[in-house]
Protein backbone atom coordinates (compact mmCIF):
# COMPACT_ATOMS: atom_id res chain seq x y z
CA UNK A 1 0.00 0.00 0.00
CA UNK A 2 1.56 3.28 -0.91
CA UNK A 3 1.14 6.47 1.43
CA UNK A 4 0.31 9.75 -0.02
CA UNK A 5 0.47 13.47 1.48
CA UNK A 6 -2.53 14.78 2.94
CA UNK A 7 -3.63 18.13 0.94
CA UNK A 8 -3.78 21.10 3.76
CA UNK A 9 -6.07 23.43 4.37
CA UNK A 10 -6.43 27.17 5.65
CA UNK A 11 -8.98 29.83 6.13
CA UNK A 12 -8.19 32.79 7.47
CA UNK A 13 -9.81 36.01 8.61
CA UNK A 14 -8.50 39.53 7.71
CA UNK A 15 -10.47 42.96 8.58
CA UNK A 16 -9.92 45.78 6.87
CA UNK A 17 -11.30 49.55 7.15
CA UNK A 18 -14.25 49.77 4.78
CA UNK A 19 -12.48 52.98 3.15
CA UNK A 20 -9.61 50.79 2.13
CA UNK A 21 -11.51 48.31 0.22
CA UNK A 22 -10.66 49.18 -3.29
CA UNK A 23 -6.98 49.47 -2.31
CA UNK A 24 -7.49 46.13 -0.36
CA UNK A 25 -8.85 44.18 -4.38
CA UNK A 26 -6.15 45.93 -6.06
CA UNK A 27 -3.75 44.08 -3.99
CA UNK A 28 -5.36 40.97 -3.43
CA UNK A 29 -5.63 39.47 -7.00
CA UNK A 30 -1.80 40.06 -7.61
CA UNK A 31 -0.50 38.96 -4.23
CA UNK A 32 -3.25 35.61 -4.62
CA UNK A 33 -1.42 35.16 -8.38
CA UNK A 34 1.83 35.07 -6.89
CA UNK A 35 1.27 33.14 -4.05
CA UNK A 36 -0.36 30.50 -7.05
CA UNK A 37 3.05 30.01 -8.22
CA UNK A 38 4.53 28.79 -5.50
CA UNK A 39 5.47 25.24 -5.13
CA UNK A 40 3.23 23.27 -2.73
CA UNK A 41 0.11 26.29 -3.20
CA UNK A 42 -2.81 24.16 -4.69
CA UNK A 43 -5.40 26.50 -4.58
CA UNK A 44 -6.42 29.98 -3.36
CA UNK A 45 -9.96 32.07 -3.04
CA UNK A 46 -10.56 34.77 -1.20
CA UNK A 47 -14.18 35.46 0.06
CA UNK A 48 -15.75 38.83 1.14
CA UNK A 49 -17.59 38.07 4.17
CA UNK A 50 -18.70 41.77 5.40
CA UNK A 51 -18.00 45.09 4.37
CA UNK A 52 -14.91 44.88 6.52
CA UNK A 53 -13.92 41.28 6.37
CA UNK A 54 -12.20 38.74 3.89
CA UNK A 55 -11.81 34.85 4.46
CA UNK A 56 -9.15 33.81 2.50
CA UNK A 57 -9.09 29.60 2.00
CA UNK A 58 -6.36 28.32 0.69
CA UNK A 59 -5.17 24.80 0.22
CA UNK A 60 -1.78 23.81 -0.27
CA UNK A 61 0.21 19.99 -0.81
CA UNK A 62 0.65 19.23 3.09
CA UNK A 63 1.22 20.98 5.87
CA UNK A 64 4.72 20.65 5.75
CA UNK A 65 4.38 23.23 2.08
CA UNK A 66 2.12 25.33 4.17
CA UNK A 67 4.89 25.50 7.04
CA UNK A 68 7.47 26.65 5.08
CA UNK A 69 5.83 29.58 2.95
CA UNK A 70 3.63 30.93 5.65
CA UNK A 71 5.52 30.82 8.61
CA UNK A 72 8.81 31.66 7.79
CA UNK A 73 9.89 34.64 8.97
CA UNK A 74 12.46 35.23 5.53
CA UNK A 75 9.85 32.95 3.52
CA UNK A 76 7.94 34.33 0.61
CA UNK A 77 4.26 34.87 2.36
CA UNK A 78 6.27 37.99 4.38
CA UNK A 79 8.05 39.22 1.66
CA UNK A 80 5.22 39.21 -0.99
CA UNK A 81 2.49 40.87 2.76
CA UNK A 82 5.47 43.32 2.71
CA UNK A 83 5.69 43.93 -1.13
CA UNK A 84 1.95 43.85 -1.66
CA UNK A 85 1.36 46.06 1.23
CA UNK A 86 -0.86 44.31 2.85
CA UNK A 87 -0.32 43.71 6.68
CA UNK A 88 -0.76 47.66 6.48
CA UNK A 89 -4.38 47.68 4.62
CA UNK A 90 -5.42 44.77 6.73
CA UNK A 91 -5.18 42.45 9.96
CA UNK A 92 -5.08 38.91 10.58
CA UNK A 93 -7.83 38.47 13.03
CA UNK A 94 -7.56 34.65 12.75
CA UNK A 95 -6.99 30.86 11.09
CA UNK A 96 -8.46 27.92 11.37
CA UNK A 97 -6.22 24.68 9.48
CA UNK A 98 -6.59 21.33 8.57
CA UNK A 99 -6.75 18.24 6.69
CA UNK A 100 -8.47 19.02 3.64
CA UNK A 101 -11.05 15.55 3.47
Amino acid sequence: MSHTKTMYGVVARWEFDPKDEAEIRSKIGPMTNEMLKWPGVVSSIDIKIAPNAILSVMTYSDEDAYQKLIHDPNGPFEKAAKDHDIERLAKWVWSERGEVV
